[in-house]
């Protein structure tokens, strides 16, 4: 029963943090293909090697 109270509190959440970020006006300055590009980059970010410390 616990877990299944943390698994909708979780999923709650995680609804929340999507239409934040669907919604937020950062999306108003793109329009069209760049909009869907913008988009995209954000999904993947965490697909891209990180970056080398600064020496």
């Amino acid at each position: 029963m616990e877990d299944q109270k943390e698994v909708q509190r979780l999923r709650d959440r995680q609804r929340e943090l999507t239409i934040t970020v669907v919604t937020h006006p950062f999306w108003a300055a793109f329009e069209g293909p760049d909009l869907v590009t913008a988009r995209t980059q954000l999904k993947h970010t965490h697909d891209a090697a990180p970056a080398a410390p600064a020496a």
